[in-house]
C-alpha cells in the first residue's frame, strides 16, 4: 500500500517576497488617484531614456570637440582647388593689349578699392597695360583715361579681338542688355549696360550669337540694338539734342555712385557721356573735361538776383557748378528738360533726380558754365 506523503508545509512569503509580489500587482497612482497608470509604463520610460543616454548623449561627450557634424558638408580638396584655380587673377605684363571682361569695371585713382572711382570702362573696351601692382592693372584706355583696374577684370581672349577687328557692331540701346547662355531658355552670362558695343558674329532669326571670354558664346535678341556699319559710335542724329535728353532720362532715380555709368549706378558724368555716346558723340569720361566741350551757351542773369534764368536755357544744355569750397573745381552738372527742370543731383540726394533749377538758389550761385553738344 502506497504511503502518502504529505505535501510541505509552505513557508510564508518573506518581507521582500511581499514587496515585490505588491509591485508587480499595485496599480500606480500619480496626483488624483482616480487616473492611474498601467504598471509596465514606468519601466518604459526608464528603457526609453537609458537608450537615450546611449545613442545620443554619450557619443557627444566623448567626441573630438574640433570635428564637425556628420551632416555639415566639408568641401573637399578637389573643390578648393579648382576655386583657387577660377579666382587666380590673369597674367599680364607692361604693354599688353586687353579686353574688359565684365559688364561694367570700376576705374580707380589708385591700386586699392578703398581708393577714389573715377570712372567706368564697358565691356569689350579695349586698353593698354601700362603699369601692375599686385593683381592691380594701371591701363590707359583708348580716349587716353589712364586709371587702376582689377585685373580680373581683364582678358587677352583672342576670339574676342578677331571679332572686334571686323565691322559688324552693335550698340546697347536699353539701360541693360541680358546676354544669355542659349538662344531660348537660358541663363544670363552678363548684362551689358547701355552704350556698350556688341560684336555679333551669326544670326538666327530675331537672335544673334557673339564671343565671350573664356571661349563661351553669348545669345542676345535684336531689341534695343543699333548696328553700326563703320566706325564705333552711330551717326548724330536729327533733333538729337532731345535724344540726347531721352537717352538721359534712363538714368533717372539710378542710384548715385561716383564713376559709375549703368543704371545700378551713376553720377552726373556718367550719364552725360552715356547719353552722347548712344547719340554719336565721344565725350570724356569726367566733369571737368565735359565743362570744355561743345559749345558754350550765352546766358540770361535776373536783373534783382544775379542768377541765371534756367526757363530761358534749351532742353539738352548742360549746365556746371563748382564745388561750395572750392571755384576751381567741378563737383556737378545738370542737364536741361523743359521750363527749367533738369536732371541733376544735389548735395543729399542718393539717386539721380528732376529738380526745378530756378528753386536752386544756392547751386546756381556756383554755375560756371552752361554747354551745347549737338547744334540742331
Amino acid at each position: 500500500m502506497a504511503k502518502l506523503v504529505k505535501p510541505a508545509k509552505r513557508q510564508a512569503p518573506s518581507d521582500q517576497e511581499k514587496v515585490q509580489d505588491s509591485l508587480l500587482h499595485k496599480s500606480v497612482y500619480i496626483g488624483d488617484r482616480k487616473r492611474k497608470l498601467p504598471a509596465w509604463l514606468p519601466p518604459l520610460g526608464l528603457t526609453m531614456i537609458t537608450l537615450l543616454i546611449i545613442l545620443w548623449l554619450l557619443p557627444r561627450l566623448f567626441a573630438d570637440p574640433g570635428t564637425e557634424p556628420a551632416e555639415t558638408p566639408v568641401p573637399s580638396q578637389t573643390t578648393l582647388q579648382d576655386q583657387d584655380v577660377a579666382v587666380a587673377p590673369p597674367v599680364f605684363q607692361r604693354g599688353d593689349q586687353a579686353l574688359i571682361r565684365v559688364g561694367e569695371c570700376p576705374l580707380f585713382d589708385q591700386a586699392q578699392l578703398k581708393a577714389r572711382r573715377i570712372s567706368s570702362a564697358l565691356f569689350g573696351e579695349q586698353v593698354e597695360v601700362i603699369a601692375l601692382e599686385n593683381k592691380w592693372a594701371r591701363v590707359r584706355l583708348a580716349d587716353g583715361l589712364e586709371a587702376w583696374l582689377d585685373s580680373q577684370n581683364l582678358t587677352k581672349d583672342k576670339e574676342m579681338w578677331e571679332k572686334q577687328e571686323k565691322d559688324r557692331k552693335a550698340m546697347v540701346l536699353a539701360p541693360y542688355k541680358r546676354i544669355m547662355s542659349h538662344a531660348i531658355d537660358g541663363y544670363t552670362l552678363l548684362r551689358a549696360p547701355m552704350g556698350t558695343l556688341l560684336y555679333p558674329d551669326h544670326q538666327a532669326g530675331e537672335v544673334l550669337s557673339l564671343p565671350l571670354p573664356d571661349g563661351q558664346t553669348g545669345w542676345v535678341n535684336k531689341n534695343d540694338l543699333l548696328f553700326l556699319t563703320s566706325g564705333d559710335l552711330p551717326p548724330v542724329p536729327a533733333k538729337a539734342n532731345a535724344l540726347f535728353v531721352s537717352s538721359a532720362m534712363n538714368f533717372y532715380q539710378a542710384t548715385y555712385i561716383p564713376g559709375g555709368m549703368s543704371k545700378d549706378g551713376a553720377d552726373m558724368a556718367g550719364a552725360i557721356y552715356i547719353a552722347a555716346r548712344v547719340n554719336g558723340l565721344a565725350l570724356p569720361r569726367d566733369l571737368d573735361a565735359q565743362a570744355q566741350a561743345g559749345t558754350k551757351v550765352e546766358t540770361i542773369k535776373d536783373v534783382t538776383s544775379g542768377l541765371i534764368r534756367p526757363q530761358l536755357l534749351e532742353q539738352g544744355d548742360v549746365a556746371f557748378f563748382h564745388a561750395p569750397d572750392n571755384p576751381h573745381q567741378i563737383t556737378q552738372a545738370a542737364i536741361l528738360l523743359e521750363e527749367g527742370q533738369a536732371l541733376c543731383r544735389l548735395d543729399n540726394d542718393s539717386t539721380l533726380n528732376i529738380r526745378d533749377l530756378s528753386r536752386q538758389e544756392e547751386l546756381l550761385s556756383r554755375l560756371v558754365t552752361v554747354r551745347r553738344y549737338f547744334a540742331d
